[in-house]
């Protein structure tokens, strides 16, 4: 468990004890440490991330991301996916926001048509010297909901959402798009991976270019690429192809041995970033674990707190997920909506934390793009699209005040002693109007005493009289309208006989 700690000479009793090691500092970052699948209990980090100085090794907590006052545009809801796509023709370079909202289709908030998505909409440009394509679909093919060709609109008729008609299309498919050397990938729910027939043309389709992703005998979820390969994402295994450039039938081939015994609890929990990609895993133990892949080589990244909370999701809980680069940080964001929890893995300090809105609701983002001017939207899950942007330029969500809370691990100092508390000073940005409450636990989290509240705008802000404890827990409460950054919390602290 990572904190920021570190430690000094302290007197014990009043008297000086020789040799007596103590930290002088209230340990601040930690992963989620809930003892059951219960998330309200136990230590955790709510609607903030932690930073790691590498000088001194210490941990230092910040509000998170806030969404501007008003949003860009109102769409009508439910959000099913932003991106901002570029395309190319002979007279240069174009861009465009497209936002499917409510099986809306949307270029620049212009409405163009009304494709049928399930659920969240995933996108994939290609590009020729004749034409620009954009493609999109939900994938589906169920007794309850018929299969649906993807939709693609091009820089020819840009304004027109247009569908993949060809009969040679496979009826029934898995959210994702695979583009590999100019072909267009898809899978169906047997694990089939098809292939378009002419190069950079998602239009025509080829009844024999094909190939089984059948390693295992099991069903498939989504497909995707990394690196030069095509990934086929299953319900208890991953297999990898790469173009084998094969003069008939499918140009792709497995790689050898390359196969992982982890499949995909949810096509939705799939997100991906800086060519890494991260999922909700599925095998036969049924136990759902968070894999992150990277150059075909995968690790697991959930920790066991983490997977205590996936143990409550089911085949049919509602995922949403997307991951966002922004301020020194890539963050895997992972909502599950049938639980009512969103769940954050910071991937380079390798922490979780937990999002909210701000009633204390999952976090209510399902999609992400940047704009033409570099600003990151934010597609909320009523289709209304905000700016995004660290807390000191939007400090809250829209006009509303969230919460930052840090519950921090029971501590004792590490000495099976009483301590004594005479004062706490708070370390961090000096902020007119910032405060911060302060309660704590001796009984293991069960109950709470009342708040005190420090303000940190103040040169030195501190709490003393905080009386003595065996074992203590605290919780940090900050709801103000203004940004919040704390580095430290420094303890006097003193050691008793008993």
């Amino acid at each position: 468990m990572p904190m920021a700690a570190q430690r000094q000479e302290q007197p014990s009793s009043g008297m000086p004890s020789s040799g007596m090691d103590i930290p002088k500092r209230w340990p601040l970052a930690t992963q989620p440490d809930n003892r059951a699948s219960n998330y309200l209990k136990d230590a955790r980090l709510v609607n903030c991330y932690a930073e790691r100085d590498p000088e001194d090794g210490c941990y230092q907590v910040e509000k998170r991301y806030g969404l501007s006052p008003t949003p860009q545009y109102s769409l009508l809801g439910p959000g099913q996916g932003i991106f901002l796509w570029t395309s190319s023709d002979s007279f240069g370079v174009h861009t465009f926001l497209i936002a499917i909202s409510d099986s809306n289709a949307y270029l620049d908030y212009a409405f163009i048509g009304a494709p049928y998505i399930q659920g969240m909409a995933r996108f994939q440009p290609i590009a020729s010297p004749a034409n620009s394509y954009l493609v999109f679909g939900s994938g589906g093919g169920t007794t309850s909901f018929p299969g649906q060709n993807p939709y693609y609109i091009s820089n020819s008729a840009f304004s027109t959402v247009l569908q993949i008609t060809d009969p040679n299309f496979p009826a029934y498919t898995v959210p994702g798009f695979a583009f590999l050397d100019g072909t267009l990938y898809v899978m169906t729910y047997q694990g089939a991976i098809y292939g378009s027939k002419n190069l950079n043309d998602p239009t025509v389709w080829d009844p024999l270019n094909v190939i089984q992703a059948n390693a295992m005998p099991d069903n498939g979820v989504v497909l995707a690429r990394q690196l030069t390969y095509v990934v086929a994402i299953k319900s208890t295994s991953t297999q990898f192809f790469y173009d084998a450039g094969n003069a008939t039938g499918s140009p792709l081939a497995p790689v050898p041995g390359a196969i992982l015994n982890y499949g995909c609890l949810s096509a939705d929990t799939l997100a991906e970033i800086d060519g890494l990609l991260l999922w909700v895993t599925s095998n036969s133990t049924n136990s759902g674990q968070v894999l992150l892949l990277e150059n075909l080589g995968m690790r697991i990244v959930s920790t066991p707190g983490i997977e205590r909370q996936l143990d409550l999701a089911t085949l049919g809980a509602v995922f949403r997920s997307f991951a966002i680069k922004h301020g020194g940080h890539r963050l895997y964001i992972l909502t599950n909506v049938t639980t009512n929890v969103t769940l954050v893995y910071d991937i380079d300090q390798h922490l979780w934390y937990q999002w909210t809105d701000y009633l204390g609701n999952y976090y209510p983002i399902v999609s992400q793009t940047i704009d033409k001017n570099g600003n990151h939207l934010f597609q909320h899950t009523n289709g209304s699209v905000y700016i995004m942007d660290t807390d000191f330029v939007y400090p809250n969500d829209y006009g509303n005040v969230f919460s930052v809370d840090i519950y921090t691990p029971n501590f004792d100092a590490g000495v099976d002693r009483t301590k004594y508390l005479s004062m706490m000073r708070f370390n961090g940005d000096q902020t007119p109007g910032s405060k911060l409450n302060i309660r704590s636990s001796e009984d293991d989290y069960q109950t709470w005493t009342n708040f005190r509240t420090v303000s940190l705008g103040s040169q030195r802000p501190i709490l003393t009289d905080c009386g003595s404890f065996y074992r203590r827990a605290y919780h940090f409460n900050h709801q103000s309208n203004t940004a919040f950054r704390i580095e430290s919390v420094d303890l006097q602290m003193d050691i008793g006989t008993l």
